[in-house]
C-alpha cells in the first residue's frame, strides 16, 4: 500500500465514521493499519497469510462455500472509488459467500481491484451492481 493509499484510506475510513476502519467493517484492521486483525478478513479464525499490498489477512474460514467459487476484477472511472470499495466491500457477504478485494498492484492509476470469493453463477452486471455503490464503474470482469 502506497503513503498516498494510506493516506486517502485513513481520510475515507474518518468520513466514514471512528477512524481507521470506523465504517463497521468488523475486520478488526485495514491494511493501512498492517492487517486484517487476528480473527482474519474473512470472518474466520486461522493462520495468517502475508497477502502483497494489504497488510496480513487472517487465512480463516470464509463461512461455507456454495460451490466453486470464482474472482473477478472492477475497474473505476476515479481510483478514489476504488479505495472506497476496498475499505467497505473486503470481507463483506454477498450472494451467501464473503467476498474479499484489494488493490491490484499492476493497476497504473489504481483504479482496478480484484475480487475473490464470488458464487459461481454470479454474473458480471451482479458483480457490476454490487460495487456500483462505491462509484461509477468503468468496467467489470469475471475469471
Amino acid at each position: 500500500v502506497s503513503v498516498q493509499q494510506m493516506m486517502w484510506m485513513n481520510m475515507m475510513s474518518n468520513m466514514m465514521g471512528n477512524g481507521c476502519c470506523g465504517g463497521g467493517c468488523g475486520c478488526g484492521g485495514c491494511g493501512c493499519c498492517g492487517g486484517f486483525g487476528k480473527k482474519g478478513g474473512g470472518g474466520g479464525s486461522g493462520k495468517l497469510a502475508p497477502v502483497k499490498g494489504v497488510g496480513k489477512v487472517g487465512a480463516g474460514k470464509m463461512g461455507k462455500a456454495m460451490g466453486p467459487m470464482v474472482s473477478g476484477e472492477i475497474r473505476y472511472e476515479n481510483p478514489m472509488h476504488a479505495m472506497l470499495a476496498v475499505m467497505s466491500l473486503n470481507g463483506t457477504p454477498f450472494k451467501g459467500t464473503t467476498i474479499m478485494c484489494g488493490f491490484d498492484e499492476l493497476s497504473g492509476d489504481q483504479s482496478k481491484i480484484w475480487i475473490s470469493g464470488l458464487p459461481a453463477g454470479t454474473n458480471k452486471q451482479e458483480l457490476r451492481n454490487h460495487f456500483a455503490n462505491c462509484g461509477p464503474v468503468a468496467f467489470a470482469a469475471l475469471k
